[in-house]
């Protein structure tokens, strides 16, 4: 069935090509962090975007020396903060969760719900978070039980805060926030200071409503970047702006490259190393790329994870690289529009009779979706006024439930309920059974084919009367014919043997044949019983009869024979000598006779297996009477080293005896029949 839903694929990506094209790439999610470790490492981490719905970020570190950033995997839930402490990286969950990266299961804090973490830092020598709770800003500190203890008072009380940044530099903490404002009176950029365990308040930047800032450390200094979006522009950002402090102010500085990079960005994070180099990480309709400004001022972009926007943008290249493929298949069938193998077992089937299958399957499929659509209660209501919209709702449905049920049907089994009733069957142009693909293309041109729907319409005609092998424009795309059932009487046979006895015997079933010897290895095939190994012998021999020599849908039939004594098999003697010693042993015994048989069907490409046991008792053979039947020759070539022709042998058989000759005509006429229905 998962080949069945692959093969599907393409059909739903076709079908949703005008959603996809025309689809707005969505905004980035954003949130992205920064983080100094050991030496010049940067960590950076992205909230994934994931188009289940479900909260998780990316984790990165870049390598100084390769200058080359590695994944260090996925997290769940949504990242609040992160910073390098003590040795190890640890992060903050918006929902209290505190963990170090590579002890997670060790968490620092358990989640609280009472929690709004919105970011991290290191001060005082442990981590700290800045929590949101009941409107107000304050600092708090892991408690060691799993807890969160408060650090302190509340900061500043602004129940619109959207977003806040926390920026240790020497003996100082930076706290930055903006908050959203619904009356459109202006946004600011908050600013306050906590020195000596005190804070102050450093004054606000009146910048309006900012969509994105991100605050780092350059030159001993805080820096800040303000994106501000114009409501009345389609560039986003409308205005980059970028500041440094200095002497208890923020100082414009210019932008620089940030203008470009940014241009389209809907957050970011910055962070300077020790050896000079500056960092960005940018999340956009594209996804989230890292920009690095080496010490020489020498920059490196590097894609982390692919947004939405670069989906749309594959999804347009795949959808025109199916296209392309489509005109090419379309093409190449359009070529081989001769008539089909000759070894196709039936012949075509005409238009009446696949009408008729048609109305059978419609009436089923008709019957399922009124099943469905009752079982969810969408009949419910009794005297329903029917409107021509949902005429050409239920029509559609209808001919989509039917095209879904011909697809499963015809993949699965080669036919459908109708075709089953009157003997058709859908194959391909080899004679074999059709793929999901297959399959799933003809079903695709049903609308097209068929109008009414109950019978082949004139585009299905007009295809007929111009290949008379593949009856509709669907069975041209896939390259599939339906033909009538040919019983296995009218079908040509291989026999994967030599012997003239399993010759003689499939000659009195009165099937035309030939034979093709199978070269394997039997030493090398082995079960766990000698049934089981007579039987995988013979499918062994029919596999390989089937790789060579069958090609062209014919029926394949391999047999294998051995001779068990006190469960030990006989198999066919070395040499006189090894038959001398089997005879022996059979003398005045009785043993089992197991012969394995398989008949393949190169059209449907599947095969059905079987295996037939004897009893025989031999009679108490004298010395003189073992010699002179091992000087006759017979032996050398048979299992036990004896044919049940030889009647002087064998005392008894019970069971069948064309099963010791070595073909259970019982068990083949079974298996034939169970091919042919």
């Amino acid at each position: 069935m998962k080949s069945i839903f692959a093969a599907l694929l393409p059909a739903f990506l076709v079908l949703a090509a005008p959603a996809s094209t025309s689809a707005r790439a969505m905004d980035g999610v954003g949130n992205l962090r920064l983080a100094l470790g050991e030496g010049d490492e940067v960590w950076a981490a992205s909230q994934a975007f994931d188009p289940d719905g479900g909260d998780s970020f990316e984790l990165h570190r870049f390598l100084p020396k390769t200058r080359t950033w590695e994944r260090r995997g996925r997290y769940i839930g949504v990242l609040a903060g992160m910073v390098w402490g003590n040795g190890a990286l640890w992060l903050a969950m918006r929902d209290g969760a505190l963990v170090r990266h590579g002890d997670e299961d060790n968490p620092v804090a358990l989640p609280d719900d009472r929690r709004r973490l919105l970011d991290l830092a290191w001060c005082d020598g442990r981590p700290t978070a800045l929590d949101h709770r009941n409107g107000q800003l304050r600092l708090i500190h892991p408690g060691g039980d799993g807890e969160w203890s408060d650090a302190g008072q509340a900061i500043a009380d602004d129940p619109a805060i959207r977003r806040a940044r926390l920026l240790r530099l020497g003996d100082e903490l930076h706290l930055l926030w903006t908050s959203d404002r619904p009356d459109f009176s202006g946004g600011a950029v908050r600013h306050l200071i906590r020195g000596n365990r005190t804070w102050r308040d450093a004054g606000s930047l009146p910048l309006g409503d900012v969509a994105a800032f991100t605050l780092y450390a350059d030159n001993r200094r805080p820096h800040l970047a303000v994106s501000v979006p114009d409501p009345l522009s389609r560039n986003r950002p409308a205005k980059l702006m970028r500041f440094f402090w200095r002497d208890g102010e923020w100082i414009p500085a210019a932008a620089g490259p940030l203008v470009e990079m940014l241009k389209n960005s809907d957050d970011f994070a910055a962070a300077r190393a020790d050896d000079g180099s500056l960092h960005w990480i940018v999340s956009g309709p594209g996804g989230v790329a890292a920009h690095s400004f080496g010490p020489g001022g020498r920059a490196e972009r590097t894609v982390l994870e692919s947004g939405p926007g670069a989906r749309i943008a594959w999804t347009r290249t795949v959808l025109l690289l199916l296209l392309l493929l489509l005109v090419v298949l379309v093409a190449r069938q359009a070529r081989r529009s001769r008539g089909l193998s000759l070894s196709m077992p039936g012949r075509p089937a005409d238009l009446p009779s696949r009408g008729v299958a048609l109305i059978v399957d419609s009436t089923l499929a008709t019957a399922g979706v009124a099943a469905y659509h009752v079982a969810a209660g969408d009949l419910a209501v009794v005297g329903e006024f029917l409107t021509a919209a949902m005429v050409n709702q239920a029509f559609w449905i209808h001919l989509g439930g039917l095209a879904c049920f011909m697809m499963v049907m015809e993949a699965w089994l080669g036919y459908t309920p109708g075709k089953w009733l009157l003997g058709l069957r859908v194959r391909n142009a080899a004679g074999g059974p059709v793929s999901p693909r297959q399959a799933v293309v003809r079903n695709l041109m049903r609308s097209v084919d068929m109008f009414p729907v109950a019978l082949p319409g004139v585009v299905g005609a007009v295809a007929a009367l111009l290949n008379p092998n593949r009856q509709r424009l669907g069975d041209l795309l896939a390259g599939t014919v339906v033909r009538r059932h040919c019983p296995v009487e009218k079908r040509a046979v291989i026999l994967a043997s030599a012997s003239p006895r399993r010759r003689e015997l499939l000659a009195a079933l009165g099937l035309v044949f030939r034979s093709a010897p199978a070269e394997i290895d039997e030493g090398a095939i082995r079960g766990e019983t000698p049934e089981d190994t007579a039987r995988m012998l013979a499918e062994a021999k029919a596999q390989r009869v089937a790789e060579t020599d069958g090609g062209r849908g014919e029926i394949i039939i391999a047999a294998d024979t051995m001779v068990v004594l006190d469960g030990e098999a006989l198999g066919k003697p070395k040499d006189a000598a090894d038959a001398k010693r089997m005879l022996s042993l059979l003398s005045g015994r009785s043993h089992t006779v197991v012969s394995g048989v398989t008949v393949f069907d190169g059209a449907l490409g599947r095969g059905v297996s079987g295996v037939d046991f004897t009893e025989v008792e031999f009679r108490d053979l004298s010395e003189q009477e073992i010699d002179r039947y091992v000087a006759s020759g017979d032996p050398l070539d048979k299992a036990g080293a004896y044919g049940i022709q030889s009647g002087c042998l064998v005392k008894q058989v019970r069971g069948s005896l064309s099963n010791v000759a070595g073909l259970p005509m019982e068990t083949l006429r079974e298996l034939l029949d169970r091919i042919d229905a």
